[in-house]
C-alpha cells in the first residue's frame, strides 16, 4: 500500500508542475484576440502633389452611381464687336434715279443714232448710183449722223458719271441697278424691309470682313445683315475698315448699334467641350472632377462664365480624352467637404490635445 500511495503522490506532482509549465507560457505568449489594430487603410480624401484627391473604390462608386464621361475635343469661336450705323437711303435712291434716267437718254440716243446712220448710209449709196442724190444732202446725212453718235457718246459719260457716283457714295455692290438682285435689294429698302448698314471694323480685322453680323434693333432684337461690299466713306468719329450690309429688317436712318460677329481665324484656338452636368458651383467659381486613375478624384476650376448646356473651354487644366464626373459631381463635392477628425485635420496630434 505504502507503494501505491508513493506512485500516486508522484503523479500528482507531475501533474501540478506540468500544469505551472503551462501557466508561465500563457503569460509569456498571450493569445490572439480581436481586439489587435486592423491594418491601415487610405483615407477617402488626402493630398498629394498639392491637390485634394478624392479615393473611391469601384464598389463605392457604384453605391454613390457616380459616371464619368471623356471630355471631347473642340474649337473655340470668339465672338468680337464692331460699330454700325444704319445709312439714310435717300441718296442712295435719288442717285439710283439720275443713273436711271441716264441710261434712258442714252438708250434714246442710241436709238437716234441708230436711224441717222442708217440715213447716212442710203443717201451715200444713192449718191454712189449716179448722182441720185445731191452732194448737200450727203453732206447733212453725214453730219446728221455725227452729232448723233456724239449725242450717243455724251449720253453713255452721263451714265458712266452716275454709276460712279453711285459706287463712290455707296461701293460696288449697289452700282449695277440693272442687275435684278441689286433691284430687288432696292426695293426691300424702298418697301422699308431691308436697311443699309455701314460696319466699322477695328483696323487689325482680317479681312474680307465676315459674311454675315448680327445687330439689334431698337427694342433689342436681334437682326442680322448680310455683307456687300467694302464701304467707301469711314465714319469721322471711328477709325477702322468700313463694310456695307444689308440688314434683313427695316431699321431707323442714323441709328447706332453694335455688331457682333464671329472672328474667322487661320488658326482657330482649341479647347473641350464640358456638358453642364459635370459642373458644380463652389467658392463662387464652377468647377469639374477630374478623374485622372479609376479610383481618384480631383476637382479643377472652369474658366468659363456663359451658363450654357454644353461649353467650349480653352485647353488648360482640362484637355480632350480626360474623363470627367458627370453624374455624382455634388456628391464627391460633399464628402470633399466634410469635417474630418482632429487627428486628420493636424500634422501633429500632439498639439490638437488642447
Amino acid at each position: 500500500m505504502s507503494a501505491r500511495r508513493l506512485i500516486l503522490a508522484l503523479v500528482v506532482v507531475a501533474v501540478l508542475a506540468a500544469g505551472a509549465w503551462l501557466g508561465e507560457r500563457a503569460v509569456e505568449r498571450p493569445p490572439a484576440t480581436d481586439d489587435a489594430p486592423p491594418a491601415a487603410q487610405t483615407p477617402r480624401v488626402s493630398t498629394v502633389d498639392g491637390e485634394t484627391v478624392i479615393t473611391l473604390d469601384a464598389a463605392e462608386q457604384r453605391a454613390a452611381d457616380l459616371a464619368t464621361a471623356p471630355l471631347a475635343a473642340a474649337e473655340i469661336t470668339t465672338e468680337s464687336t464692331a460699330y454700325a450705323t444704319v445709312l439714310d437711303p435717300q441718296p442712295l435712291f435719288e442717285l439710283r434715279a439720275r443713273l436711271l434716267a441716264a441710261q434712258a437718254q442714252l438708250a434714246q440716243a442710241r436709238t437716234g443714232a441708230d436711224a441717222a446712220q442708217a440715213e447716212y448710209r442710203r443717201t451715200r449709196a444713192l449718191f454712189a448710183d449716179d448722182r441720185n442724190t445731191s452732194a448737200k444732202a450727203l453732206q447733212q446725212a453725214q453730219a446728221a449722223a455725227a452729232v448723233a453718235q456724239q449725242q450717243v457718246n455724251a449720253a453713255r459719260t452721263a451714265v458712266q458719271g452716275a454709276r460712279a457716283a453711285l459706287r463712290l457714295q455707296f461701293g460696288p455692290a449697289l452700282a449695277g441697278v440693272e442687275d435684278a438682285r441689286t433691284g430687288q435689294r432696292l426695293e426691300a429698302i424702298l418697301a422699308g424691309n431691308a436697311a443699309l448698314v455701314r460696319v466699322t471694323f477695328p483696323p487689325a480685322t482680317p479681312m474680307p470682313a465676315p459674311a454675315s453680323v448680327t445687330l439689334a434693333d431698337p427694342n433689342g432684337t436681334p437682326v442680322s445683315a448680310q455683307r456687300l461690299s467694302p464701304f467707301p466713306h469711314s465714319d469721322p468719329q471711328i477709325q477702322g475698315q468700313p463694310w456695307l450690309y444689308l440688314a434683313d429688317r427695316g431699321l431707323p436712318g442714323g441709328m447706332r448699334t453694335e455688331a457682333r460677329y464671329t472672328a474667322d481665324t487661320a488658326s482657330p484656338a482649341t479647347g473641350v467641350t464640358v456638358p453642364k452636368d459635370a459642373v458644380v458651383w463652389y467658392g463662387g467659381q464652377r468647377w469639374v472632377y477630374v478623374s485622372p486613375a479609376p479610383e481618384r478624384f480631383v476637382r479643377r476650376p472652369l474658366p468659363v462664365a456663359e451658363d450654357t448646356d454644353v461649353r467650349v473651354v480653352p485647353t488648360g487644366a482640362l484637355h480632350p480624352g480626360d474623363r470627367v464626373v458627370v453624374r455624382g459631381a455634388q456628391l464627391l463635392l460633399s464628402e470633399e467637404l466634410r469635417p474630418r477628425g482632429a487627428a486628420a485635420e493636424c500634422e501633429d496630434p500632439p498639439e490638437c490635445d488642447d
